[in-house]
């Protein structure tokens, strides 16, 4: 089994989210996260005083597959995601176990 974590640009979540059901992924998890790049981040004004920070919005999207659906789903992603503001990154890493909590199956089956 695969982990395929990508941090991407929010407004693509959807987009991302329509492809990999069209890649056969059944569960996503998303999570809000910060990320400091090396343009940096941004300033900003508001009622006279500037805001200066070092951290851009992200999502975080975890992914388990199969390790034949990898190419697939970050393919998939990769789609998703081509546009204009289209910055972020895809990680994949290996997986030896997975547990579903409630009805104790595991390997593909304890994420689907």
């Amino acid at each position: 089994m695969k982990l395929i974590t990508a941090i991407v640009d929010p407004d693509k979540l959807d987009n991302i989210n329509e492809s990999l059901k069209k890649a056969g992924v059944k569960y996503l998890l998303v999570m809000n996260a910060k990320a400091s790049a090396v343009e940096g981040g941004f300033t900003e004004h508001y009622r006279g005083t500037t805001y200066i920070t070092d951290y851009l919005d992200f999502l975080r999207v975890d992914i388990v597959v199969d390790n034949d659906m990898l190419d697939s789903s970050v393919s998939a992603i990769l789609d998703a995601t081509a546009g204009d503001r289209a910055i972020g990154r895809i990680i994949t890493s290996t997986i030896d176990q997975a547990i579903d909590i409630g009805k104790h199956n595991t390997g593909i089956e304890g994420v689907a």
